[in-house]
């Protein structure tokens, strides 16, 4: 399945999520979601899209789909401050990503996250200094 359509998917999937469970019900609230593009690293063969959206009670949902599916496999993902190249300390650690999917609720505006450089990494193995296989980041508006 194409990239864009995954992230196409699991964008429409988290916001009819937080619509069906009052979340969502502006149209302006529906629309704060961004997808960015998991590209591979070192040759891994891991790619995908991570999707962020916002509640109006200032959660954000993040959810990771890698292009491999393969059951059973469990990665860790986290958000880093900085870039795929250069980043920093661990700003949130998410959920592990298992079967290629993972899905976390954080305690956090998605405007003060698209506020902020970051990069959003997924790793070989559940440990956290496993090498990173996919990689994706966010630069703020106007940098």
């Amino acid at each position: 399945m194409g990239k864009h359509i995954v992230a196409a998917l699991l964008v429409g999937v988290m916001l009819a999520w937080t619509t069906a469970l009052g979340f969502a019900q502006d149209p302006e609230e529906r629309a704060n979601a961004i997808a960015l593009t998991l590209r591979e690293v070192g040759n891994s063969g891991q790619s995908g899209v991570a999707s962020l959206a916002e509640t109006p009670r200032g959660i954000t949902f993040v959810a990771i789909g890698l292009d491999d599916q393969t059951p059973g496999v469990v990665r860790s993902a986290f958000i880093h401050e900085g870039t795929c190249a250069s980043h920093g300390g661990v700003m949130y650690q998410l959920d592990d990503v298992v079967g290629g999917n993972s899905s976390t609720r954080l305690q956090v505006d998605l405007n003060t996250l698209k506020q902020q450089r970051f990069a959003i990494t997924v790793h070989e193995t559940p440990e956290a200094a496993s090498p990173t296989v996919a990689c994706a980041q966010h630069t703020p508006a106007g940098t």
